[in-house]
């Protein structure tokens, strides 16, 4: 019981470092100013070349 409980805190504790660091790269990425392309447009480019 004491192991299980103390996997699903492992667990929990991942998840949060994995959302802050998402957002964290959010909140840089639109401070720095960089812009982001969407799936939609990295398709268009690669099919709609001259």
């Amino acid at each position: 019981m004491n192991i299980e409980m103390a996997i699903n805190k492992v667990k929990a504790f991942s998840l949060w470092i994995y959302i802050v660091a998402v957002l964290a790269g959010i909140i840089y990425a639109v401070c720095v100013g960089h812009e982001t392309a969407t799936p939609g447009e990295i398709i268009y480019e690669k099919t709609h070349t001259r």
